[in-house]
């Protein structure tokens, strides 16, 4: 039997903001709750009395109107609910519902079990023949790109179950977060630094014809003493020849101006440990006599 005490909250139902079919179900668990039922309210009375009295003023109002010309509050408990169930559920289309269960795709930032909730509540009335191959399939098919969709394009289907591939998602997606959490800041490659003290060899002789004068953000300034080099003409040919890097060409017994291999070597040198680098490369090459 019934006590004085109440079990659960039973909110007002407004039709604006609210779903009918949920808060039927959830006005039944109520009554179950709180032994209300057709042996302790064998004329049902007692219930139409707590579902009118739950209604908001706009609902009620629709629920008198739909009652019409009939009294809402005179009509049997199980009226009532028929009056609000034609009223509340919409006509479903086989095909409309296909199409709405087929067009969904995956939301940005939804979890992969948040989208099997979706699409599962997508296909309640779609009357699939087989509701867990399609919900399988939808569930793959419509995942956001990603090393998840991936992994399950690998799988086997004959295998694979909705359970299974959700799992599996989300395992995918656990390990990527972690190993992204794990990584350092910059990779091994963006890291690494340029030796200025390597200098790559220089071919020990060479001929090659030279654009035009360009600048260049890796030029170097003559040295004390050294005078700057006339930039080379369209067209004109150089001659290198190789010496070491710290050799100048007056120590040799060559010529005063420094050659092309000297010059090139001290700014190549110069550039290496040059902040533009890895971007700049290029070198100028300066005529000899």
């Amino acid at each position: 039997m019934a006590t004085g005490a109440t079990f659960g909250v039973l909110s007002t139902f407004d039709h604006i903001s609210q779903d009918w079919i949920s808060y039927k179900s959830r006005l039944s668990q109520w009554f179950i709750a709180n032994e209300i039922h057709e042996r302790t309210d064998k004329s049902a009375v007692k219930r139409r009395a707590i579902l009118l009295s739950a209604l908001s003023e706009s609902s009620f109002k629709l629920a008198s109107d739909l009652a019409l010309p009939n009294k809402v509050e005179e009509l049997e408990y199980a009226k009532i609910i028929k009056i609000l169930d034609d009223h509340f559920t919409p006509k479903r289309l086989g095909f409309a519902e296909k199409s709405t269960f087929y067009s969904a795709t995956q939301r940005p930032g939804e979890s992969h079990t948040q989208w099997a909730a979706r699409i599962r509540g997508l296909a309640a009335h779609c009357g699939f023949k087989n509701l867990e191959e399609a919900l399988l399939d939808k569930f793959i098919m419509g995942m956001a790109a990603g090393h998840e969709k991936d992994k399950l394009f690998a799988q086997n289907q004959q295998e694979l179950t909705l359970a299974k591939a959700i799992d599996l998602a989300e395992s995918v997606r656990c390990a990527r977060r972690a190993t992204a959490a794990q990584a350092p800041g910059a990779s091994a490659a963006g890291n690494s630094q340029w030796d200025p003290d390597v200098v790559p060899d220089i071919p020990s002789s060479t001929s090659e014809a030279v654009a035009p004068a360009t600048t260049s953000p890796c030029a170097a300034t003559p040295a004390a003493g050294e005078q700057p080099p006339s930039q080379p003409e369209e067209g004109e040919r150089l001659d290198v020849t190789a010496r070491p890097l710290d050799q100048d060409p007056a120590q040799t017994g060559g010529p005063t101006t420094p050659t092309v291999d000297y010059v090139a070597r001290r700014r190549y040198a110069s550039a290496l440990s040059s902040p533009l680098l890895p971007k700049c490369r290029t070198l100028i090459m300066i005529p000899s006599n």
